[in-house]
């Protein structure tokens, strides 16, 4: 038997149809859909005694900038919407009444296009006695690779409270002696230095002193090495890797167990602010 639609039915679809293939006919070709303006934004997480934290900008409809992020790790650089952004930091968690609970922090940062940030989160979020965290907005003037000239560009940042200035040195290696004049001098908490370019060398360790302690109070890391680019892979940044910039980042001690990844005493971490160039060409939009 042949099912045939009643004479009603038959006529509303003859009519969209005839509705879809004018349509068609105006059609001036694809849609491409622009983000905007866009500012690179990643985040420090220096809060000694929490666990791993979820940081995300709350007044858009955007990915996180970060979930999961334990102490005295940063997230990569992502690009966001610029403007005046809610900040919010939440302690990490899949149970909803606490990922969508009160955040830990919930601050406006401002945000202009084409700028590279870092946010780092210091502080102390549940210690008794603490005076609280908080989170501390740079402006990342990474060099270009020409003001580099296949050496590297090399920052500090202080990033533990309750300790006064330091002078940040640079050694080859983490047992040298220190140089009578340090590479960044009285550099305060919550500040970062600008880059200083240094021919690529074999290793860089950087050695914070505190001034004026004593005995002498130094925290020393040697950084990453990196590795070079073949045609099949991007290099990774690191000393040995010209055209690199890297963030030497002084940390506070870890305070129990709250504090997943801890140290437990100050330390100084190494991250990589700018990538050498790519080997492998690839697609942008």
């Amino acid at each position: 038997m042949t099912y045939r639609l009643p004479p009603a039915v038959r006529s509303a679809v003859a009519l969209t149809a005839i509705g879809m293939i004018a349509a068609c006919s105006r059609d001036t070709g694809p849609t491409v859909n622009t983000l905007g303006p866009r500012a690179r934004v990643r985040v420090i997480n220096a809060i000694p005694d929490t666990i791993a934290m979820d940081y995300r900008f709350a007044d858009s409809v955007e990915a996180p900038i970060e979930l999961g992020l334990v102490f005295r790790t940063a997230s990569s650089y992502q690009p966001f919407k610029v403007g005046a952004r809610r900040l919010r930091a939440f302690a990490a968690s899949n149970v909803p009444a606490i990922v969508f609970g009160a955040p830990i922090i919930d601050q406006v940062v401002n945000l202009q296009a084409d700028r590279w940030y870092t946010i780092i989160h210091v502080g102390l979020a549940n210690t008794a006695g603490g005076t609280g965290d908080s989170v501390i907005v740079l402006t990342d003037s990474v060099p270009t690779f020409g003001a580099l000239n296949n050496g590297i560009g090399i920052r500090g940042i202080h990033a533990i409270p309750g300790v006064g200035a330091v002078d940040v040195f640079t050694t080859r290696t983490v047992a040298a002696a220190l140089p009578a004049t340090p590479l960044f001098a009285n550099l305060t908490y919550g500040r970062t230095t600008g880059y200083i370019r240094q021919a690529t060398p074999d290793s860089v360790a950087a050695r914070f002193s505190v001034r004026g302690a004593n005995p002498a109070v130094v925290l020393t890391s040697l950084a990453m090495f990196g590795l070079a680019g073949t045609t099949a892979a991007n290099p990774i940044g690191g000393t040995r890797i010209a055209n690199t910039s890297l963030s030497a980042v002084a940390f506070p001690a870890g305070l129990g167990a709250r504090a997943t990844g801890t140290a437990t005493a100050p330390s100084v971490v190494w991250f990589v602010d700018g990538d050498p160039p790519e080997t492998v060409p690839r697609l942008r939009p």
